[in-house]
């Protein structure tokens, strides 16, 4: 029985050959740390933007507020059905005199739920202290690379909730 990668390879390929077939030059490569792939560099970050324009320019926060995070939960259902995270977001405000502000938050590491991210673009949101009716709000996200998930060592029982309850609202 071959049971630990060591063994595999350990074993001559001619025999391996005989167990395993047409595949054992390439088991025997991969047991020894040999991967022939070329090495490609990075893909470039994407960037996602979404936005809503309101149908009457407003002032009211908490309305805007509530904007803001139906945006980041569309942003966000969309950057974990990729496999990503978000690594940066900007939050841009347009006036109805057609004044721009937008104001960014950088993420490290990078994260990828609601309840870690709307926080910050609540003070974002809080900071500008401009008091003219909004027009348009957008949320622009700069995810990072494809994730690989590690593995816990002690199991965090809150985040293990909190994955689970935002995988089923993405599901629904």
């Amino acid at each position: 029985r071959l049971r630990f990668i060591g063994k595999l390879a350990a074993v001559p390929a001619e025999h391996l050959h005989l167990i395993v077939g047409s595949k054992a030059r390439l088991l025997k490569q991969w047991a020894l740390g040999i991967d022939p792939s070329p090495v490609w560099p990075e893909p470039a970050t994407p960037i996602l933007q979404i936005w809503h324009t309101l149908e009457t320019d407003e002032i009211d926060d908490d309305l805007l507020l509530a904007i803001i995070y139906r945006l980041l939960e569309k942003l966000l259902v969309n950057i974990r059905r990729q496999n990503r995270s978000l690594r940066k977001v900007a939050l841009t405000l347009q006036y109805g005199d057609g004044h721009e502000i937008r104001k960014q938050q950088d993420f490290f590491p990078s994260i990828f739920f609601e309840s870690q991210i709307y926080p910050a673009l609540h003070d974002l949101f809080l900071s500008i202290k401009r008091r003219v009716r909004v027009r348009r709000i957008a949320l622009n996200a700069e995810t990072a690379p494809i994730m690989a998930e590690q593995l816990e060592l002690f199991r965090d029982e809150k985040f293990c909730r909190v994955k689970n309850v935002t995988a089923a609202i993405d599901s629904v």
